[in-house]
């Protein structure tokens, strides 16, 4: 094999696109194979084909979990918990850029950590100097730095669609003693959102859907479940849920002030996407849609 080639007999001066699974798992599995065939590309596309130039050729990277697992202890024995913490929210997100970045972000912590003499101290927790583990996790600081600034861009991203599932899911009573909520995050964040309502619903049963990346939270009472699935039919709606749903929408309209609304500011903190599976603003074909949803 040429000096000049990696394990694939390709040249290592030829720009490269990765090409993984669209999971967490598959960004990290495709990071341990740019080190592991000591290859830099230029890319990453998760489950949709590259826009290839004439120069540059496709890899498909096969997801491992035992690659992806030590990816992931690599990343947080060098840069720290947070870092690693702050990856695992961005690679939820459903920026096409997002693999990308983090590959950035990620050789950008390693080279950090792996030119600093005192990287392998076994004192760097109670160390007083700027040790690796300090300085990795400042990276997180460097919202100026042109790699690390797309980082925390999704990272706020994600945990901004986090906050508005905890506020915005709207749960309905079904036949069963089942409850029912439909969410469209512009994020994968069903494994953030699921123990957040869990806690709150303790012992009772709850499904949780997501539209957009047609995911099923179930809670059963004593376990939870993260399924993929394209459709859903639960249980129909009890008679208290309708009464509920009317007296709920009539209560919102009423205390809505005319004087006072601002439909600009409404939709910076309840986004526009979101209202179709709100409640109070939904507007049901049988129904007249409330004052705030005719003028919004």
């Amino acid at each position: 094999m040429n000096s000049h080639q990696n394990a694939h007999g390709v040249s290592n001066e030829t720009p490269v696109v990765y090409e993984c699974a669209d999971s967490v798992e598959g960004i990290l599995s495709a990071i341990f194979s740019a080190y592991a065939f000591h290859e830099q590309p230029t890319a990453f596309h998760m489950g949709a084909i590259a826009q290839l130039s004439l120069t540059q050729q496709t890899r498909s990277i096969t997801t491992d979990l035992n690659h992806a697992q030590r990816v992931a202890q690599g990343i947080e024995r060098k840069a720290g918990r947070g870092f690693l913490n702050v990856i695992m929210r961005a690679a939820t997100s459903d920026n096409n850029q997002r693999g990308t970045i983090i590959y950035q972000c990620v050789r950008r912590a390693m080279n950090t950590s792996k030119h600093n003499p005192c990287a392998t101290c076994q004192s760097s927790d109670t160390c007083h100097r700027a040790c690796s583990r300090a300085r990795s996790q400042g990276l997180l600081c460097c919202r100026a730095d042109p790699t690390i600034a797309p980082l925390l861009a999704l990272d706020k991203n994600v945990s901004n669609e986090i906050e508005h599932m905890k506020q915005f899911i709207r749960f309905e009573q079904c036949d069963g003693s089942v409850w029912y909520a439909r969410c469209n995050p512009n994020a994968s964040v069903m494994p953030y959102i699921m123990p957040w309502f869990i806690a709150r619903f303790n012992t009772q049963h709850f499904l949780i859907y997501d539209e957009n990346h047609h995911l099923a939270g179930l809670w059963d009472g004593k376990a939870a479940h993260i399924v993929v699935t394209d459709t859903i039919t639960p249980p129909p709606r009890t008679q208290r849920e309708h009464d509920i749903q009317r007296a709920w929408k009539t209560f919102y309209q009423s205390v809505s002030i005319t004087e006072r609304y601002h439909p600009e500011l409404r939709r910076h903190f309840m986004p526009k996407r979101l209202w179709r599976n709100i409640t109070e603003v939904a507007t049901n074909p049988s129904e007249v849609p409330p004052y705030n949803q005719t003028q919004g």
